[in-house]
């Protein structure tokens, strides 16, 4: 049976009982705790509790393709970038890859494979998404907001919409400007990724941290953080 969360604000709210709905499903199936993960991480922000969903997953299936790339993701994602190479190199025998470069800002060693990805598939938004933020990260900003219209234009009715929304929100402030940045943060919490410690670690916002717009978002997901960690204590 597989377990499909889409994570969408409207029920956000009604998480603990999804969860209690997943878990009386099956315990012991990896896919429920994928599912409270995602509920946990992306849509609330409790990354510990998130964490340890992740952990019991592994545990119950060892073999799970699916559960080996949550973790990656969820760690890369979590700031923990050597972690997450780690866990690569652990499941997968692969060594670093786009995605660890551009996180580390090497981009000495991002240039050649965003080279071959763009040669391989130019019309990929994800990695149309990778180019922005490499060129944002080597302060040629008009160039690296000049792909955003063509990556909006095909990631409309993508599922991960709030993640590449926010990896938008990323090259704007990288570029220094707050309004469009803090637009799509707003977008990227709104659409399912409300997770406050990501906002508040990412060194690729420290740009705009102290423009009063920033701040103003900040406090609004700081509050929605603690009222969630309240909730699923």
């Amino acid at each position: 049976m597989a377990i499909f969360i889409e994570l969408d604000p409207v029920w956000v709210g009604y998480a603990r009982q999804e969860m209690r709905q997943a878990e009386a499903l099956d315990s012991q199936l990896a896919e429920t705790h994928v599912a409270r993960h995602l509920i946990l991480w992306s849509a609330i922000g409790l990354e510990d509790q998130a964490s340890r969903e992740l952990q019991r997953a592994l545990e119950i299936d060892p073999t799970s393709e699916k559960v080996k790339e949550e973790i990656y993701n969820s760690t890369i994602l979590s700031g923990r970038i050597d972690e997450a190479l780690a866990a690569q190199q652990r499941f997968f025998n692969r060594g670093p890859d786009l995605k660890y470069y551009l996180e580390k800002n090497r981009l000495n060693d991002a240039q050649p494979l965003l080279e071959q990805a763009l040669a391989k598939d130019p019309n990929n938004p994800v990695v149309r998404l990778r180019k922005a933020l490499f060129l944002a990260l080597k302060e040629d900003f008009h160039a690296a907001e000049a792909e955003i219209p063509w990556i909006l234009e095909h990631i409309r009715k993508d599922r991960s919409y709030h993640h590449n929304a926010y990896e938008i929100a990323r090259v704007y402030a990288l570029a220094g400007k707050t309004s469009e940045s803090v637009k799509w943060l707003r977008t990227t919490a709104d659409t399912g990724m409300p997770n406050y410690p990501m906002f508040e670690r990412d060194p690729y916002l420290n740009r705009i941290r102290q423009a009063p717009e920033f701040i103003q978002f900040m406090a609004e997901m700081k509050a929605q953080n603690e009222k969630y960690r309240r909730e699923f204590a």
